[in-house]
């Protein structure tokens, strides 16, 4: 049980981590937004308000559970750490099954995607759960497989699509002469074409189009190697004996639609065939290829956030500030729109449904779906982006007419690990927006 304890611990300490700096991080709000649209039961099961009203991904609905305990902006983290501590129970239990070592286990759930507050990891569990009753003397159990890979694609379609094939690549059967096999790489490739030949309306199709189109795949691969490249290498020297021809051939496959389906965090599906086959290659290398990615992970994804809380407190003390402080000024407003940021927003959508996400992509421009009316407030972190905001609802035509407000002074970013320790994040601080129609 000395390994078991091991585990516990490193769970543990990047639970506490979560919880240190009180922001949502990445598509975290968009998520437990819906979870809180269907508490609410006023637009259906497949919509989110927080975002836009369109057809949306049933993730939500894994999620409603907690999220109806609290509005908490703290909920999120609480919810994913209970998804951590599931896996490591798991990958843990069924270590002899799957060949893993008690470092190997440490390896995965400190990865930085693993601990990013995302579906990747949920749909992971659920895949290491299924695993066992997927196969029938290596071949597919489509009794199980057909259902299970339906309700994973209503939860988050490229997830589920991922881990169909890093399971299928596990067992060399991602690329197979049969029938079957014919109708789905045929149904797949009609799909895609559809996707990129028109402009469908569901939004999670427009999005697939951009990214096939208009990404850049080499940078999301360079990413997606600088989190979790360490890992990967550790995983394939730990497991060589999985590198036969047909292996290379199936994982080529996988990694190629990572490529097509992008970001850098589905990359993480590559780990998969690792953790779920083939015998560890004992011996001196593959100790240290292990140890080093563990001591890497752990550093880099769990105690540098204590580092950087410890030499600046006062920035989730801010945090805090901010949230209060958005709710208490929502709620003086009249029953107009309240844009917001998604690092900020979810306890203000939890109480109200005037609340709208504004996503800052990659410092390009604002996702806005609900166009902006007279009396509409907007919230920001920056007064930067305030006023990037402003001239994005703008640049069509000059129809608003803004004023930004700093609610509170910012303090100091984080010291970030990118730079040694040299640079800082954003400072933290507080802006309001008025949003007014020009006279015509």
């Amino acid at each position: 049980m000395r390994g078991f304890y091991w585990i516990a611990i490193v769970v543990i300490i990047a639970s506490i981590a979560r919880l240190l700096v009180p922001l949502n991080a990445m598509d975290t709000a968009w998520d437990f937004g819906h979870a809180y649209t269907l508490l609410r039961g006023d637009s259906g099961i497949a919509y989110n308000d927080y975002l836009h009203d369109k057809p949306d991904y049933l993730y939500g609905l894994v999620i409603a559970p907690i999220a109806a305990l609290s509005s908490s902006i703290y909920v999120p983290k609480l919810f994913y750490s209970i998804l951590l501590a599931l896996l490591a129970v798991v990958l843990f239990i069924r270590k002899e099954r799957y060949n893993l070592s008690i470092g190997l286990i440490l390896l995965i759930i400190s990865n930085y995607i693993i601990l990013t507050n995302r579906p990747e990891i949920f749909t992971i569990l659920i895949g290491c759960l299924a695993y066992p009753y997927l196969f029938i003397e290596n071949r597919i159990n489509w009794k199980v497989s057909i259902p299970l890979g339906f309700i994973l694609f209503l939860i988050h379609p490229p997830n589920a699509f991922l881990m169909g094939a890093a399971v299928l690549a596990s067992k060399n059967l991602l690329i197979k002469k049969s029938n079957i096999y014919l109708v789905i790489y045929s149904c797949t490739i009609v799909l895609i074409t559809y996707i990129l030949l028109s402009t469908p309306q569901i939004h999670h199709f427009s999005i697939l189009k951009n990214r096939i189109l208009e990404g850049n795949p080499l940078m999301d691969f360079r990413q997606f190697l600088m989190y979790s490249g360490i890992t990967l290498i550790a995983l394939a020297i730990a497991k060589r004996k999985i590198w036969a021809p047909v292996f290379i051939i199936n994982y080529s496959v996988l990694f190629l639609l990572c490529i097509l389906l992008g970001p850098y965090y589905y990359y993480i599906f590559l780990l998969v065939p690792f953790v779920l086959t083939t015998s560890i290659s004992k011996g001196k290398i593959t100790q240290a290829a292990v140890t080093l990615a563990v001591i890497f992970n752990v550093y880099t994804n769990i105690i540098h956030h204590t580092i950087v809380h410890l030499e600046n407190p006062s920035y989730a003390e801010k945090a805090l500030e901010i949230n209060a402080k958005i709710v208490d000024l929502a709620r003086s407003e009249p029953t107009h729109t309240v844009f917001i940021d998604q690092h900020i927003g979810l306890p203000l959508y939890a109480k109200s449904r005037s609340a709208k996400m504004i996503m800052n992509v990659a410092n390009q421009d604002y996702f806005i779906v609900t166009p902006p009316k007279n009396g509409d407030i907007a919230f920001f972190t920056k007064n930067s982006d305030a006023h990037f905001f402003a001239a994005e609802i703008n640049e069509y035509n000059k129809d608003y007419e803004t004023r930004i407000i700093k609610v509170t002074e910012p303090v100091k970013g984080k010291l970030t690990l990118q730079s040694l320790y040299r640079n800082r994040t954003d400072s933290l601080g507080l802006y309001k927006m008025t949003i007014s129609e020009n006279a015509r």
